[in-house]
């Protein structure tokens, strides 16, 4: 047991936010698609995307979802150990350009 917040085991793992726009492409198409792709390939344990409603970033520009246009803010978020994290990112240096990243250390508890 890694930490002393649970009963349950639990073991040490990272958590990776990705945060950027539905209407973010690459060359090829969705940059969504593409990393969620890119993922699986890498047998990525799992992946989750969230659309937001509303958002901003550093640039202060409003990215929103509407009828009109449709520039919701997306977050991607993977758990998976270290080791699978960063060969993940270093996979998709090529798509991330414009994505911001964080990561932040984890316990998975093991019901």
């Amino acid at each position: 047991m890694s930490g002393d917040i649970t009963p349950f085991p639990s073991h040490p793992a990272v958590r990776l936010t990705m945060f950027f726009d539905a209407h973010d492409h690459d060359l090829h198409g969705s940059l969504l698609v593409h990393l969620m792709a890119r993922a699986r390939q890498m047998e990525i344990a799992g992946a989750t995307a969230l659309e937001g409603f509303k958002g901003y970033g550093v640039s202060g520009a409003i990215h929103e979802r509407g009828a009109l246009r449709d520039e919701a803010p997306i977050m991607m978020i993977i758990v998976e150990s270290a080791e699978r994290i960063d060969s993940y990112l270093a996979a998709t240096l090529d798509l991330t350009a414009n994505v911001l990243i964080t990561l932040t250390n984890v316990d998975v508890v093991e019901l």
